[in-house]
């Protein structure tokens, strides 16, 4: 079962590098688009994206939905600091690929400190239920443990449906693609 955690792990580190490399502004080396996106349209632009995830999982089983929603659930964790403060900031953290890097070993050994007896009976409804609940709190109420649960919820949906097959639906380093250069 670690074996196959840590694969998940792998996966959504792989989604954040490489959003890295997608969502990097040119003008900071300090926050990344979702940052600005956060700025300007305030939490909710985050949990409706992750909601958007879910409902398109729910529609097409896609790997890549799972990990996207799994990695938002590490931004926000970074976004309100839990990595600097137990409780959290006060303020709203900017992440960028440094960041990101530094401070996942320590969420996904808080996520490991979780009792998953009481996270497993989260589903994906459980998850929509969650995301609706933060939409409607203040950011700076929204406690790290419910971050946790949707994490894992994510990963025990992936290790239901995935775990054997992993890796094999990901939109990360397609370098056919992507050279750094290409515009739209």
């Amino acid at each position: 079962m670690e074996e196959k955690y840590n694969v998940f792990c792998d996966l959504v580190k792989d989604q954040f590098a490489y959003g890295g490399k997608k969502y990097a502004l040119s003008t900071s080396a300090t926050k990344e688009s979702t940052d600005v996106l956060f700025e300007i349209y305030g939490k909710n632009w985050l949990f409706g994206t992750m909601a958007k995830y879910i409902f398109r999982y729910r529609n097409l089983a896609r790997e890549r939905d799972l990990l996207k929603v799994a990695t938002y659930c590490y931004i926000m964790w970074l976004k309100r600091g839990f990595f600097l403060k137990p409780e959290g900031t006060e303020e709203i953290i900017d992440t960028n690929v440094q960041i990101k890097t530094s401070f996942f070993d320590n969420f996904i050994a808080k996520v490991k400190a979780t009792d998953f007896e009481l996270i497993k009976d989260v589903d994906l409804y459980g998850a929509e239920a969650i995301l609706k609940t933060f939409a409607e709190t203040e950011f700076f109420h929204i406690n790290e443990k419910d971050i946790i649960k949707l994490f894992d919820c994510m990963y025990n949906e992936w290790l239901n449906s995935f775990s054997d097959k992993a890796g094999m639906d990901k939109d990360t380093w397609n370098k056919e693609n992507f050279n750094g250069t290409k515009k739209c």
